[in-house]
């Protein structure tokens, strides 16, 4: 097994590779507030919610991870994103793999939140604070995450750089949003820029979240 991890893009990822994806992630939002919010306070859910977004990355975005190996239990951080001419969930395909499971084993609560008030909101948002195509066409992060035994290390930045090269080749913005001050502060010295953030409550509590872009001519 290799000591250097490399970071690499996952074409018809097995469903080993999804499910590993998924864990990491689950592992490295643990501790995140927002998971809570999002869950509805059933953290269980956690691990479903977010492999219905790499699922849905794995079909119609790129999926990007960081692996030891060649193994599915060697990846040790991932990157779900839509690049330009995609997005989460738009065709049937990519509901299929895990959204339409996920939203339909929610309990009424939480699936009237996501789908009557989060999505929304969030849909409005962001095409109001950067125009209605904005993130359609530009490298949009849905999900990234190490494992924490291996954060602090400058491995996440690796995972990024990674996409970002293919948006420096293709001149394409780049757009994500986040939810803690740590994670603004990260991306802030990666040459992003808040673009705005919003509110967001539910029966469990209340977050934000913040809407971060860098433009295709910053990046080195």
């Amino acid at each position: 097994m290799s000591l250097q991890p490399t970071p690499k893009h996952l074409i018809n990822p097995s469903k080993e590779e999804i499910d590993r994806a998924a864990d990491v992630l689950a592992k490295a939002f643990a501790p995140d507030p927002f998971t809570q919010i999002v869950t509805g306070g059933d953290t269980s859910l956690s691990y479903a919610q977010l492999r219905a977004g790499i699922a849905s990355a794995a079909v119609g975005g790129d999926l990007h991870v960081l692996a030891l190996g060649p193994n599915p239990d060697d990846i040790i951080g991932v990157a779900a994103w839509f690049p330009p001419g995609t997005s989460i969930n738009s065709t049937p395909e990519q509901r299929a793999a895990g959204w339409d499971e996920f939203i339909n084993n929610a309990t009424p609560t939480l699936r009237e939140w996501w789908l009557n008030y989060f999505i929304p909101s969030m849909t409005k948002f962001t095409s109001t604070t950067l125009g209605e195509n904005y993130t359609k066409n530009a490298w949009h992060l849905h999900l990234f995450g190490v494992l924490p035994e291996y954060q602090g290390k400058g491995l996440g930045k690796m995972l990024y750089r990674f996409a970002e090269e293919q948006a420096k080749l293709t001149k394409s913005n780049i757009a994500l949003e986040t939810s803690t001050d740590v994670d603004v502060i990260i991306y802030q010295k990666l040459g992003f820029k808040v673009r705005g953030e919003i509110p967001i409550v539910s029966e469990v509590g209340k977050n934000r979240m913040v809407l971060m872009t860098k433009g295709w001519e910053d990046i080195q």
